[in-house]
């Protein structure tokens, strides 16, 4: 017809051949994303607690050590350094230890974050002792103290003073310690099983 503009239009077997590829690309962009929710949601069977693509749990444990009060050190004795410091450890799993660096006594301010990754429970308690260095022995344990995890299950930091507990009549005193731990609640049924 004359006069009449005839629109160009592409043959429809290229137009759904696009509209098919189209569909194709949003298919995959949305099962990476399904693939990679599944991986954010991976959980230990035993623990409950959630684990990264190689199976190592994401709970972490990150204690700040402060500072000490009230601890007293014979400083006098022949084999001692006069030097204290803070040593960590998970309990029943003991096989990770962390320690602060030594702090010329009377200071007591290490001022040190010590942090626990990968943890296999929450079935724990932080044993935390403040120990003397000294020469040519062993150390001397001033005192410790034991943190359940329940305390921590909130998620949110424990700014607490704890008292000491020893035999020794040189532990006396007190420590400053934060401490939070971390960890998905993607499965919430371990919960119930620390408990």
């Amino acid at each position: 017809m004359p006069g009449r503009k005839v629109l160009e239009s592409e043959p429809m077997d290229d137009r759904l051949k696009r509209q098919i590829l189209e569909l194709r690309r949003r298919q995959i962009i949305l099962e990476g994303k399904l693939i990679g929710a599944k991986e954010a949601e991976r959980t230990d069977a035993v623990s409950g607690l959630p684990v990264d693509a190689d199976g190592l749990s994401k709970a972490t444990l990150t204690l700040e050590v402060c500072t000490g009060e009230g601890i007293n050190i014979d400083t006098m004795a022949r084999l001692s350094t006069g030097m204290t410091y803070v040593q960590v450890r998970l309990v029943p799993d003991s096989a990770q230890v962390l320690s602060t660096r030594l702090q010329r006594w009377p200071s007591l301010q290490w001022q040190e974050t010590l942090t626990f990754s990968g943890l296999s429970s929450l079935d724990a308690a932080v044993y935390i002792e403040v120990l003397h260095a000294m020469r040519l022995r062993s150390d001397l344990v001033l005192g410790h103290v034991v943190v359940p995890f329940e305390h921590l299950l909130a998620q949110q930091t424990v700014d607490e003073w704890y008292t000491l507990t020893s035999a020794s009549p040189h532990g006396i005193g007190r420590i400053h310690i934060r401490t939070t731990l971390t960890y998905s609640k993607v499965n919430a049924t371990w919960l119930d099983a620390a408990a």
